[in-house]
C-alpha cells in the first residue's frame, strides 16, 4: 500500500544524502512494517505496509502527534490461480490483454488503472487499485475469463 499523510505544518528534516546515490528530499523514518517518507512540506507517503490498520498503528507508535489521511493511492497483491490457461488464445479474443514473451514471460490484462500480471505458473500480481472492493471486482473478471481458457495438463 502506498498512502499519503499530512501533519498540517512545515516540518523540519534531518536528511542525510550520503548514503544515497541521487539526492532526495525526504527523511525516511522506517517503522516494524514498512516505511514512511516525511517532506518539509509536512506531506508524508507511507509505503510498504500490508494493511491500513497496521499501517495506522506504525503511524500512532511513530509519530507523537500523528498526520491526518489524505489518500491512499495503490494497493497492490499477489495470489495463484488453481489451474493453468492458454496465454495465446486469451491474447487473440481479448483486446485488454498482451502477451510478449520475448519479451516479459507473463500475460497482462487490463481494466481501466489496474493491471494484472498472470504468470505460467498460476501466480498474479494485481496493480493499480486504491480500493480492495474494485481489486476483487476485476480479479473476479479475470478469474471468469481465463477459466474458459483452462488448460489441462
Amino acid at each position: 500500500m502506498v498512502s499519503l499523510w499530512d501533519f498540517g505544518k512545515r516540518l523540519s528534516l534531518n536528511i542525510d544524502n550520503s548514503k544515497r546515490k541521487k539526492r532526495f528530499n525526504a527523511e525516511v523514518k522506517y517503522s516494524k512494517h514498512g516505511c514512511f517518507l516525511l517532506f518539509a512540506s509536512g506531506k508524508c507517503v507511507a509505503t510498504g505496509f500490508k494493511s491500513f490498520k497496521r499501517m495506522y498503528q506504525d503511524m500512532t507508535i511513530t509519530f507523537e502527534d500523528p498526520p491526518r489521511f489524505v489518500k491512499l493511492y495503490l494497493i497492490t497483491a499477489k495470489t495463484k490461480l488453481p489451474f493453468r490457461f492458454d496465454f495465446i488464445k486469451m491474447t487473440k479474443n481479448h483486446k485488454n490483454t498482451s502477451f510478449e514473451p520475448e519479451l516479459y514471460p507473463a500475460l497482462y490484462w487490463r481494466d481501466g488503472k489496474i493491471c494484472i500480471c498472470c504468470y505460467d505458473n498460476g501466480s498474479i500480481v494485481i496493480t493499480g487499485a486504491t480500493c480492495i472492493g474494485r481489486m476483487k471486482t476485476v480479479l473476479k473478471n479475470f478469474y471468469e475469463v481465463a477459466r474458459k481458457y483452462k488448460r489441462i495438463v
